[in-house]
């Protein structure tokens, strides 16, 4: 079943982004750099706006759990491919413009060289650093769609699947908390423990709204996420899946936005790519010639919207999977000829 446009949720992306960018400005940098400290510091913006946009992209991601039939491995490798061009478009123009812009304007500790430039024309690219390193989200993103469009490889068994799939993760989450291991550490981060459990909890949320799915074994993953944070000492990200949970409901369907507005919260997933090493380089710039006071923070949130808003357009000038796949087809069908 086809979910409904849900304005609220696009409202709640983009709280979340201008949380994590006063996060980021008020607390993040004044941490680094020890040049300046703010009056106000948003604390927690970090954690709590990646942990719900996780849950966020794992709740849509139920979608395409839900009506996709896998016929092998030949479906989930387009189904992977289609994901990344989907990332890939805004996540290449942000690469360029951040490369550029730090290297003009400069950024202690934050520039990098041509190769490592090069490197992060792949979204997922190990032993490299990020030009930007928000970037990580999206790293890890794609990351988790490749490991559940395996689930696609069990039909109708995915449901009962991902049941135990949340639940021994929970258990690993548990052991890396209280592990002294570093190579056990090591091992555990490579499962992205951290990313893939809120999307999961999204994902079993986006199943649980379904009327299509049945619910009864989906129930006991939950519980299980919600008893996990109370003991690991993250209680307020309950508070916080809960608001989540009261964003998808009907009642918040139904809310609609004016379209300048609208067009303002769908800036948010651009705002993210953007909005760090740019907003350091501003601020780093503003701080040595004396401009301390937040008054002045409305400069690098306002370049940030700039750029986010270019991306967003640059966008448009990249064609969309299905068209490069027509392509592919009508050259393979000259070329037989």
């Amino acid at each position: 079943m086809m979910k409904q446009k849900n304005y609220s949720i696009e409202i709640l992306r983009f709280i979340l982004i201008f949380w994590i960018m006063l996060y980021h400005y008020t607390s993040r940098f004044p941490d680094l750099y020890n040049s300046v400290h703010y009056l106000y510091r948003f604390e927690n913006g970090g954690s709590v706006g990646v942990f719900l946009f996780f849950l966020i992209s794992g709740y849509f991601f139920s979608e395409n759990f839900i009506k996709i039939e896998s016929n092998g491995i030949k479906s989930i490798i387009m189904f992977v491919i289609n994901k990344y061009w989907r990332l890939f478009p805004a996540y290449i123009s942000s690469v360029i413009i951040i490369y550029l812009f730090v290297n003009v304007i400069g950024l202690q500790g934050r520039t990098v060289d041509f190769t490592t430039f090069i490197a992060n024309f792949f979204i997922y690219h190990p032993g490299f650093d990020y030009v930007d390193g928000a970037h990580w989200f999206i790293s890890d993103l794609f990351i988790i769609y490749v490991i559940c469009s395996l689930f696609f490889l069990l039909r109708k068994w995915r449901h009962y699947f991902i049941v135990y799939f949340t639940i021994c993760l929970m258990g690993l989450y548990y052991i890396e908390s209280c592990c002294d291991n570093s190579n056990m550490i090591l091992y555990l981060n490579f499962l992205r423990l951290k990313s893939i459990l809120p999307f999961l909890s999204g994902l079993i949320i986006g199943l649980v709204h379904d009327k299509t799915v049945n619910k009864a074994c989906l129930y006991l993953p939950l519980t299980i996420v919600f008893v996990a944070s109370v003991n690991l000492g993250t209680l307020y990200l309950v508070f916080y899946f809960f608001i989540f949970c009261y964003a998808i409901s009907a009642r918040c369907v139904a809310l609609k936005l004016p379209v300048v507005w609208m067009n303002l919260v769908t800036l948010s997933f651009y705002l993210y790519l953007v909005h760090q090493n740019i907003g350091y380089s501003i601020m780093e710039k503003m701080i040595s010639n004396g401009m301390k006071s937040e008054f002045f923070l409305i400069v690098p949130i306002t370049v940030t919207f700039v750029f986010a808003y270019i991306i967003k357009k640059l966008e448009a000038f990249f064609p969309t999977f299905n068209q490069i796949i027509m392509c592919i087809d009508r050259l393979w069908r000259i070329i037989r000829r």
